[in-house]
């Protein structure tokens, strides 16, 4: 007896040979975990296991067929080869690799006991088939891995699919290595309206931190969000206001996109407390950090209104909102305060500038609205405190990306420029 056991260990099949393929296959079918035994070699493996239907009367045995884990829970005494005058030999790793891809599949080697608790065999255990998530088995440092094919991104656990800036739109190399804060009027953003949201994507993915008026549905956000990440491959999150401001004959949201992997969403704020009606579209912040810098980032979409006089007197009152902000925190005193004002920077209605030796990021010389056949008005800005201008970098401008399409750029993306200010 004793020399047909030795027999048995001499000739078992060993895992050396990560392209060894076998025959005689039984699937040992569990309820999650499957176990293959390999007692010889042939090269039809992985058709075996792909194909083999599982015999319930060869494995009924409980102690080797289980279902929740990758080896047999055996206890540490139970590995180890039983008594010498019945096992031939104490060695119990007949395998030697930890894994491998087989198939699409992560292989582990395993061993088998007999009753006796002797080594009698090998089996791979299949712990997961990588192709059931869209994804490639991969070995790497030795160890396999389900890992996103070459040409998708794998961001936040997900595979995606990459995505190119369309040739239409210009972009600005010298923008991205910067760290900014940027307010984009986003042109009703998540209406049926032709929305390009690749080339929306190619634009705010120039910036950390965006600021978006004229948001009118979660859905708009949620597919720029997506977009962003299939474009850089990298985690960005959005925040969208709690409720719409406005008349009831139009009313929108404000909204956030943030680049997840600079920047962080500390708190909502919320929107500014009205006393008497200032604002048809009350401003709304939050606060976020950036790297080391923690500061309240406020935007706002003034009314155009029927005249001049309406966009006016809303301006006018843009340093109360200014003060609230700050006032929240004595400590902090970063607020600033960005989007679409309808007006120019140089109108007597910024009395805002006179608070805190308040900065503008945009000159009233620099357009940011889009026409039919070129750029128009100057009414998107971003001002801040002069007064703590450790963090701000001094750059600041605004992105251009008409490339002279103006009459179709303006209906597929936006019908603004982004403008921005930089972070040191």
């Amino acid at each position: 007896m004793q020399y047909f056991l030795l027999f048995i260990m001499l000739f078992a099949p060993s895992c050396k040979d990560a392209s060894a393929n076998y025959s005689d296959v039984d699937f040992f079918d569990g309820e999650s975990d499957y176990f293959v035994e390999a007692e010889s070699y042939t090269d039809n493996f992985s058709d075996s296991v792909d194909n083999f239907v599982p015999d319930p009367d060869v494995y009924s045995d409980p102690d080797i067929v289980h279902d929740t884990a990758l080896n047999d829970n055996r206890t540490e005494s139970d590995n180890e080869a039983g008594d010498t005058d019945t096992c031939t030999s104490k060695a119990t790793d007949f395998c030697k690799e930890k894994g491998k891809c087989q198939n699409g599949r992560i292989l582990l080697c395993n061993v088998k006991y007999d009753d006796s608790n002797c080594p009698i065999g090998e089996y791979f255990a299949v712990e997961e088939n990588c192709s059931d998530t869209g994804r490639d088995c991969e070995v790497k440092s030795g160890t396999p891995a389900c890992v996103c094919p070459a040409e998708k991104w794998e961001v936040d656990g997900n595979c995606l699919e990459k995505i190119t800036c369309p040739t239409d739109i210009t972009t600005d190399e010298t923008i991205k290595p910067k760290n900014t804060v940027a307010t984009f009027n986003a042109l009703h953003l998540g209406w049926d309206n032709s929305k390009d949201f690749a080339a929306l994507a190619c634009i705010v993915n120039h910036f950390d931190v965006v600021g978006l008026v004229e948001v009118e549905t979660e859905e708009g956000l949620e597919e720029l969000t997506e977009n962003l990440e299939k474009l850089t491959g990298k985690n960005w999150e959005y925040h969208i206001s709690e409720k719409e401001v406005g008349e009831d004959s139009y009313k929108e949201f404000y909204g956030f996109v943030w680049n997840a992997e600079e920047v962080s969403m500390n708190s909502v704020i919320g929107f500014f407390p009205e006393t008497s009606d200032e604002f048809k579209r009350e401003p709304y912040a939050a606060e976020f950090t950036f790297g080391s810098f923690t500061f309240t980032f406020a935007i706002i979409h003034v009314v155009f209104g029927d005249s001049i006089t309406e966009r006016r007197a809303e301006v006018d009152h843009i340093d109360e909102v200014y003060q609230y902000y700050q006032g929240l925190d004595a400590v902090k005193n970063d607020v600033i305060i960005g989007g679409d004002f309808n007006l120019p920077v140089d109108d007597a209605a910024f009395t805002i500038l006179s608070v805190d030796d308040m900065n503008h990021a945009i000159p009233a010389t620099q357009l940011t609205t889009i026409g039919q056949t070129g750029l128009v008005s100057s009414y998107d800005n971003i001002f801040f405190p002069g007064k703590y201008v450790d963090e701000f970098s001094g750059s600041s401008g605004v992105l251009d990306f008409t490339k002279d399409n103006y009459s179709e750029i303006r209906t597929t993306v936006s019908d603004h420029l982004p403008v921005w200010i930089g972070i040191k």
